[in-house]
């Protein structure tokens, strides 16, 4: 399975720009565990920056285009500094093709998920008036997520609606054009999280022991 992670904070004198980014460098290279095919992050300012490369975890740390744009995303002037990440395992999608590889941007929503949705073939033919642009499971979360918001639906009942569809695992964090926070959902249980109010920091990851390990 992938790994999904991330981090929410105000930023103050109990987590400052460098906490951070150790707490993310550390979520990311603990996370290599999950898988080492691709990574890609995300993160929210005026709009929402996302990069994803064919390349373990660990060389993305080390990357510049990494490094600068968190250093930007640090300093920018965000109430809440919300950023998401993952590493890939290949279960379906060559990682070469970068459009395999996640964040999946699609439809107003930019988001990464862990998990197999094992009726993704019946899926797409039950709503193949949908446009399929990768070989990606995992382009279903914002597919039908966004489409059920065009139906009225808000973003929860949106989520529920597609863990019915579903079969499989899905474990996702998002961002959505509508709202100014990150979402959280999972079918499964497997998101973990810390929150410290003294800091005013929620960090979440696919594994407990991952933020044991960072803690």
């Amino acid at each position: 399975m992938c790994g999904i992670f991330g981090i929410v904070s105000e930023l103050n004198i109990n987590f400052s720009e460098k906490d951070y980014k150790s707490c993310l460098d550390g979520l990311f290279k603990l996370s290599e565990s999950r898988g080492k095919e691709a990574s890609g992050f995300a993160f929210k300012t005026n709009e929402v920056f996302f990069f994803k490369t064919p390349q373990p975890a660990s060389k993305l740390v080390k990357s510049k285009v990494y490094n600068n744009e968190i250093n930007k995303f640090l300093i920018s002037k965000n109430t809440h500094h919300a950023i998401i990440g993952h590493s890939r395992l290949v279960t379906n999608g060559y990682e070469q093709d970068n459009k395999n590889n996640q964040p999946v941007a699609k439809n107003g929503i930019v988001g990464v998920h862990n998990g197999i949705i094992v009726n993704s073939s019946g899926l797409w033919a039950k709503y193949n008036e949908e446009t399929k642009s990768s070989d990606l499971d995992s382009e279903l979360v914002p597919t039908l997520i966004s489409r059920f918001i065009k139906e009225g639906q808000d973003v929860v009942e949106s989520i529920q609606n597609f863990n019915t569809e579903i079969k499989g695992v899905a474990n996702i964090a998002l961002y959505h054009s509508s709202i100014d926070g990150l979402v959280l959902a999972t079918n499964n249980g497997s998101i973990y999280y810390v929150n410290c109010d003294k800091s005013k920091t929620l960090i979440f990851a696919s594994e407990r022991f991952i933020l044991n390990t960072l803690i």
